[in-house]
């Protein structure tokens, strides 16, 4: 299993199956590494994504990968790249 930040190498979690760690960094030039990362998720068979990142690659990057449930925020016109949307609440959260 990859680590992930906070994450002890032996993590046991009955709803997250494994943590991945990819190389993309969101540079349009990055062909390769993209290819490479869609490659590495789609091997993996993954069923759902939690896109994290707010950005429109990182949503881009997992519907490339064929994963068929995306969730994350709808912005950054993301909202088409995702299954599930999920909006950011109103105002600060701290």
């Amino acid at each position: 299993m990859n680590q992930g930040v906070g994450f002890p190498e032996r993590h046991q979690n009955r709803f997250v199956d494994e943590l991945v760690t990819l190389q993309w960094s969101g540079r349009w030039w990055q062909h390769r590494v993209f290819a490479a990362d869609v490659g590495r998720l789609r091997q993996l068979g993954a069923d759902l994504a939690i896109v994290f990142p707010n950005s429109f690659g990182a949503a881009w990057l997992a519907r490339r990968a064929a994963i068929p449930d995306r969730w994350g925020y709808g912005t950054d016109m993301r909202a088409g790249l995702l299954s599930r949307v999920v909006w950011r609440p109103e105002g600060s959260l701290h």
